[in-house]
């Protein structure tokens, strides 16, 4: 179901001069009385996971886009998809509609700080072990939900002293119930590794049973951290386009390595520098949780992004810095001070890349694409990709440290170079979710330069907090 919403400006046109009409309130009264009311409304009738779109646009006397969002935002009502883009002849402009999608409020969000991850309809074995939990409905029992999820040997608990009368190679399920303190003692245990919350919603009383589930064996299981690939197809204008979706991942690509690196590692303690807003220290960050590790990380600057907030999740120890340079020095000297594990910029490590490379062949299943786009940075995952796809033509946009020519296969390479610092978000949306500040911004080149057919590889995405 789609609910397109008339345009809405605030005094572009005046119907009738009366008290009754909007255009009779000052611009804040106009949003508080008639646009958010306006917006409510079509959240009251929309069905879950309907779509709700809208064509409107700031002017001089009028700015309330920006609040818009803010209040859409804040009050849970929808999530933003992106915008259809309307081209009209006529007057030879385009406008920008925008587009959400209806959120079910009741379900959307759980207060609990281990509330983690992200919807994944993929492997039915694991998709709700990875990324937001997708919520099944029930009315009574869901031990038969439980079948078809884990499609696998389970057991369920309710106390952690029946752990030890468990054999290995099997879930074990636990009902959540508000108490964290037996969640931190069963992912400290040996052998057992967390897997993540199953949302079931009771349709009786109305409220949500949380789930937490773990997987209780000698080793990790590879679908935690480098599943198939997910590819999924996107329209802009007359173009078709093919996204590599490793924003799923809760570590993005870089995941896909890190794990099986640390379980080769003998140190215990690992140790990151780099920025608050990347990606590496989320993988980095789970991976030592899976593998019961400590994981410092030396932040080059002190910004407490949403990614931080993950990533303490997962307990890391950040320490902030004011640059990249003091905050190498101050990793480096702790790392002589201590038996750990130095990681360098990008996780340009051998063992790193030659992991990385195994697993991303072993995970692509499909054709291999004839172009890629794709962000650099340290260009680790750039020279990867290199080798996975040899015959594959790459389009790389740098958005923060310079991408050198020796980086770079020159033959089957085009470097484009975002004019926007790293730490401002990306000009136009893309239409799936993507790092604002970093993956994103690639995608105004794609629709200036793209065609029909090309992939673009979706490292991460933006995680609300």
């Amino acid at each position: 179901m789609i609910l397109c919403l008339p345009p809405l400006f605030f005094k572009l046109e005046i119907y009738e001069d009366s008290k009754t009409q909007s255009s009779s309130y000052d611009i804040e009264e106009w949003k508080k009385k008639f646009l958010f009311p306006s917006i409510e409304k079509c959240y009251k009738y929309l069905k879950n996971n309907s779509y709700f779109t809208l064509y409107i646009v700031d002017y001089h006397i009028a700015q309330y886009i920006d609040d818009m969002f803010k209040y859409i935002e804040k009050k849970k009502l929808f999530n933003y998809i992106g915008n259809i883009y309307v081209y009209n002849e006529i007057t030879k402009k385009i406008r920008n509609i925008f587009v959400w999608k209806k959120i079910i409020k009741n379900f959307e969000y759980i207060d609990n700080k281990y509330y983690i991850i992200k919807e994944l309809n993929y492997n039915k074995n694991f998709y709700l072990f990875r990324g937001r939990p997708y919520t099944i409905y029930y009315n009574k029992d869901y031990i038969p939900f439980l079948k078809k999820i884990v499609n696998g040997k389970y057991i369920e608990i309710n106390n952690i002293k029946e752990i030890n009368d468990i054999k290995k190679n099997i879930f074990i399920i636990y009902k959540y119930n508000n108490d964290d303190n037996i969640i931190k003692k069963i992912n400290k245990l040996h052998n057992i590794y967390f897997n993540g919350f199953i949302r079931l919603y009771n349709n009786i009383t109305q409220k949500i049973d949380v789930i937490c589930c773990w997987y209780y064996g000698n080793t990790i299981n590879s679908n935690l951290y480098n599943p198939k690939f997910i590819i999924e197809k996107y329209k802009y204008r007359n173009k078709h386009v093919n996204v590599i979706s490793d924003q799923y991942l809760i570590g993005g690509t870089k995941q896909r390595a890190i794990v099986e690196m640390l379980e080769q590692i003998k140190e215990d303690i690992i140790i990151y520098a780099g920025p608050t807003i990347g990606y590496a220290h989320i993988a980095l960050s789970y991976a030592s949780f899976l593998t019961k590790k400590k994981f410092v990380f030396f932040a080059s600057d002190k910004n407490v992004t949403n990614l931080i907030k993950i990533s303490k999740l997962y307990g890391i120890d950040v320490r902030y810095h004011n640059n990249y340079n003091q905050a190498k020095e101050e990793s480096l000297i702790f790392h002589k001070k201590t038996n750990s594990y130095y990681i360098s910029f990008g996780a340009n490590d051998k063992l790193f890349n030659d992991i990385l490379y195994k697993n991303i062949m072993k995970a692509w299943t499909i054709e291999k694409p004839k172009v890629i786009w794709i962000v650099a940075g340290s260009g680790t995952l750039l020279n990867i990709l290199y080798k996975v796809f040899p015959k594959t033509f790459f389009n790389v946009v740098q958005v923060g440290k310079k991408i050198w020519d020796d980086m770079l296969d020159l033959k089957r390479t085009k470097l484009y170079v975002s004019p926007i610092t790293i730490y401002n978000n990306a000009r136009i949306k893309p239409p799936y979710n993507s790092v604002i500040n970093y993956d994103a911004k690639l995608w105004e080149f794609f629709i200036k330069y793209g065609n029909n057919g090309d992939y673009i590889w979706n490292v991460g995405g933006d995680i609300d907090y």
